[in-house]
Parts: C-alpha cells; sequence; structure tokens
C-alpha cells in the first residue's frame, strides 16, 4: 500500500496546562519533537550482559516556531492578563498529523516550557517561539480538544514595531532585536515514581537576554567603567511594541524588560555598509510574580 504524504494543512499543536483542555495554536510555522529513553547495559563477572534496563530521567523536547498574528490577551503560552500564561504551568497537549484521524497524532504530559524566545528583524515577521522539556510519558492518539476564536488579525512586519531604547535616540536606526528567556527546572523523582516527577521547582533568578542590532548613526558608545562599577551602573526599561497597524488598537504583543543592564557590545564595519553595532543586554527575574510584567496586557 502506498503512503500519502502528510501537509502541513493537517497539522496541528494542542496545548493545555494543569489539566485543562488542550487548545490549538495560532501561527504555527514549525514543530520538532524528539525523546529520549536511558537505556543502560549491565555486566557481571563470568557472565557478560546480564541486563539492559531504562535508568535515570525520561525526557523529551518539543520546540515551536510561530508567527506573532494574534493579541497577547488570546495567546494561552503568553497570556498573564488573567493571571495565567503557560511559562509556570504545567503543560500537556499534542502533536496532530492527520486533522481526520484522531489516533494519528502524538502526546506528551508533566512538560514545562524551558525558554521561549520572540525576534524581527527589517523585511522580515516577528516570531513568537519556545521549547518544552516533557518529562516521562510520551503515547500515540489526541483526545478531546478546542479550537478557541480568535480576533482577525494580521501577521506583524517590522514597520510595525516600535522600541524604546534610552541608549538608541530613535527607533529607525535599530535593524533587529531578539528577545529570549530561560527557565531553569528542576524535576523532583521519587522511589517508585517509575520516571514520573512528583514535582518541580523552578530555579531563580530567570535570565532575559536582548539582543539589537543598530545603525550607529543613532548610537554612542557608553563608559564602560560605567557599567563595572555597580554605584554608577546605569540600568533602563525596555519596551517592544508589536503591531499591526497604525493605531493604539492594533497592538498585539508587548514586551516589557525592567532594569535592563548593557552587557556587551560590538561593531561592524565594511566597504560600502554602514556601520552597525550589536547591543546585547541582561535583566534578571527574582520571583514568580514578576514574570507576568514581561508580558503587559
Amino acid at each position: 500500500m502506498s503512503l500519502g504524504r502528510v501537509y502541513s494543512s493537517d497539522e496541528n499543536i494542542f496545548l493545555t496546562q494543569n489539566g485543562g483542555t488542550p487548545e490549538k495554536l495560532f501561527g504555527v510555522q514549525s514543530v520538532d519533537a524528539s525523546w529520549d529513553i536511558p537505556f543502560e547495559s549491565f555486566n557481571a563477572a563470568g557472565h557478560g550482559m546480564v541486563a539492559y534496563e531504562s535508568i535515570g530521567e525520561i525526557q523529551g523536547s518539543i520546540n515551536v516556531s510561530r508567527f506573532i498574528n494574534q493579541p497577547s490577551t488570546e495567546d494561552p503560552v503568553i497570556n498573564y492578563a488573567g493571571g495565567e500564561g503557560f511559562l509556570t504551568g504545567t503543560l500537556s497537549g499534542f502533536f496532530q498529523y492527520n486533522s481526520a484521524n484522531e489516533g494519528q497524532a502524538f502526546s506528551f504530559k508533566n512538560a514545562k516550557i524551558s525558554s521561549y524566545s520572540s525576534s524581527c528583524a527589517v523585511g522580515g515577521t516577528a516570531s513568537s517561539d519556545f521549547s518544552i522539556t516533557s518529562y516521562g510519558e510520551m503515547f500515540s492518539g489526541s483526545g478531546a480538544a478546542t479550537i478557541p476564536t480568535r480576533s482577525a488579525v494580521g501577521t506583524a512586519s517590522a514597520k510595525n514595531i516600535f522600541v524604546e531604547l534610552q541608549d538608541v535616540s530613535g527607533t529607525n536606526g535599530i535593524q533587529s532585536y531578539n528577545l529570549q528567556v530561560n527557565l531553569d527546572w528542576t524535576a523532583l523523582y521519587g522511589l517508585g515514581s517509575i520516571g514520573q516527577p512528583v514535582g518541580y521547582v523552578l530555579n531563580y533568578p530567570i535570565e532575559v537576554n536582548l539582543d539589537f542590532d543598530v545603525i550607529v548613526d543613532e548610537y554612542t558608545n557608553p563608559n564602560i567603567s560605567g557599567l563595572i562599577c555597580e554605584s554608577k551602573r546605569d540600568t533602563q526599561d525596555i519596551t517592544i511594541t508589536v503591531t499591526t497597524g497604525c493605531a493604539a488598537s492594533d497592538i498585539v504583543n508587548k514586551f516589557f524588560v525592567e532594569n535592563a543592564q548593557l552587557q556587551s557590545t560590538s561593531y561592524q564595519a565594511n566597504v560600502n555598509d554602514n556601520l552597525s553595532a550589536s547591543l546585547s543586554y541582561v535583566a534578571y527575574i527574582k520571583q514568580g510574580s514578576d514574570i507576568s510584567n514581561l508580558f503587559p496586557a
């Protein structure tokens, strides 16, 4: 029997947290998933190999890349308007690769988001990507799910992204941004848990990295000694506003990085090209309640 091709129109990913009904994610461009079962062989003198057993943690990795094409208040991953958001929840879900057959899917549970990122460059579109670590079982099939109603908005492009950055006098010289949030989870196991965690700990502080490429006409290098001495250190709040138009009502995502510190600067100079600089900032989230500040409604 010949095998048919699986088209992207038949592929969907559904997520939920804390035992809820999974809902479909919008704007998905790619999904990469893998699982690792840690087997080890055991030898005994005079017998050679006597056993082949699974030991340690069973973990899976799911990477999801998306376009920003819906308001943050409708995006379950970063929707903190209602005090929720998937960044700190325990997730379950499935990737379905045949919308007409629930059995053609792989499901996962006991999962945590390990990183979130957003980026955009001149001439491109804004992304909203995340990675998940799944602790324990992966299995075939899906189950009940919902396809939520969403606002009809366009894809956010570079021309409709606005940056408030004190070190650069205007936004015209900013060529790109890249926001990265890494969440370091420790899964807790007990005797008899059979690969399933009994709890999770989110390790603080959470590091937030924010990188910009700018045209040097709009940038002046700071006094490096002022960055080293804490008493003279100048932190700043950085806001990135992602829209799909020109009106205030067109705002779909906003990122707010508080007390960001300039960490590094590099210059790039080439014949017949603009002098450019790459700026890297770092900030730290010290407690769980501050995570929601990254995504103001």
